[in-house]
């Protein structure tokens, strides 16, 4: 298993996030093996870095899925060659932990979510990562979000009912 988790913040280091990278990665990997990546910046309403990254990565291997993580921005991309990666997850995985595992809620979580890609068009290379404006673009929709959320949770009050409510 390979874990890439050097992303952080809005941004993706470019170089981390191409093609080359990714078959660097892959030279490195045995047969059956399963790299994992990590990466913000999730967005609902348009295509970001997750879906680059899960394409860009789908061009190379042959199966790839994806589980949004709930409550944060962070998916997860689940990447190898090996066609029955799923299937030896919940035998090695699913099956083998027990209920009161502090594993078990996260491993039924992905089991539950888990959404292969299939996708291979929208590939990052060295010559072509456009990963910041990815990020800030993701990053304005997530303001813009959290703003709307706040202004219908004001909308209408007082100032005093305001101010209690941010201070209860």
């Amino acid at each position: 298993i390979i874990l890439a988790d050097a992303y952080q913040d809005i941004t993706v280091p470019f170089h981390m996030a191409t093609k080359e990278f990714f078959q660097i990665v892959k030279d490195h990997l045995k047969p059956g093996g399963i790299l994992i990546v990590n990466v913000n910046m999730k967005s609902g309403s348009f295509t970001g870095v997750p879906e680059y990254l899960a394409n860009t990565v789908k061009s190379m291997f042959n199966k790839v899925y994806r589980a949004d993580l709930s409550q944060v921005t962070n998916s997860l991309l689940f990447i190898s060659d090996d066609n029955d990666m799923l299937e030896n997850y919940k035998n090695n995985t699913l099956a083998q932990i027990n209920e009161d595992h502090d594993l078990y809620l996260i491993s039924k979580y992905i089991d539950n979510n888990l959404v292969e890609m299939t996708d291979d068009t929208l590939i990052l290379t060295d010559d072509l990562a456009p990963v910041e404006l990815l990020g800030q673009k993701a990053l304005s929709e997530i303001v813009n979000a959290e703003v709307e959320g706040v202004r219908s949770m004001i909308e209408g009050k007082s100032l005093k009912e305001i101010i209690e409510y941010f201070t209860e």
